[in-house]
């Protein structure tokens, strides 16, 4: 252990000795040449130095990082206008929807005396089995006055009027029987929870699904059609199950007529 110490020390001594004397050396050239190598180093890191600087200059100069933030400045300018572009086409869509109901409502007056307004509180918002409309006595609407959809179908009647709106009930809220005829057979409904309706018929007669139903109590107008029949060959009935085209909570607008029939 000892002489591995000694050989240690020894070899550090002689790169000491060899270190000082050659910075000794370079001293002493350096002195003989008058600075010359003193500035020969200078010149070395200064042109390191100043061909670093003169890269980022070219880089400066040939607008690599300006186009960089030009581009992603132009990306975000494209995802806001393309943003614009798709509200201004919801917004057409919705529109142009609005006036293809609108137009079929306005055919529905060239038959009817009436007035069409929009629904302002949908059958999930309103009493149970009820929509609230935007037009009241204001508008000459009148308590009882059937409610029709724009494909004519009947949907309610108004229950409760006030000066600018009116509550509708829906013809086919739960619990609530209409009598019907399903092309020429008589059928009594009965309201549904799913807003629907249903009625036992004789098996006998001829049900099918898309059959368009009547009631006598609302002018022979149709209040529904049918939507499935379910007959079982042991029962002497089959249940007939009777939808309106539309959902009553889509709904945008309707039609009241000026008469209760």
């Amino acid at each position: 252990m000892m002489n591995l110490y000694r050989r240690t020390n020894s070899g550090t001594k002689r790169r000491l000795v060899m270190a000082t004397l050659l910075v000794a050396v370079l001293f002493a050239i350096d002195l003989l040449s008058g600075g010359k190598v003193h500035s020969l180093a200078q010149n070395i890191t200064g042109d390191v130095s100043g061909t670093t600087v003169r890269v980022f200059q070219a880089l400066k100069d040939s607008g690599f990082f300006r186009t960089r933030a030009s581009l992603a400045a132009q990306n975000q300018d494209l995802q806001t206008t393309i943003a614009r572009y798709q509200a201004q086409a919801d917004a057409y869509k919705a529109l142009k929807e609005e006036n293809d109901q609108l137009s079929l409502f306005a055919h529905l007056a060239q038959d009817n005396s009436g007035t069409t307004t929009p629904v302002v509180s949908s059958s999930h918002s309103s009493p149970y089995g009820t929509f609230l409309i935007g037009a009241g006595a204001t508008e000459n609407i009148k308590h009882n006055a059937l409610v029709l959809s724009d494909d004519r179908f009947v949907v309610g009647r108004v229950i409760d009027v006030s000066i600018h709106t009116s509550l509708v009930s829906q013809l086919l809220s739960p619990d609530k029987s209409i009598d019907a005829l399903i092309g020429k057979s008589p059928a009594t409904f009965v309201g549904t929870a799913s807003g629907n309706a249903k009625a036992q018929v004789p098996r006998d007669i001829k049900v099918a699904v898309g059959d368009v139903v009547t009631s006598g109590s609302v002018g022979g107008r149709p209040i529904g059609i049918v939507g499935k029949v379910v007959s079982q060959s042991s029962d002497a009935y089959s249940t007939v199950y009777m939808r309106l085209p539309q959902n009553v909570s889509a709904m945008r607008f309707v039609f009241v007529l000026a008469s209760t029939q």
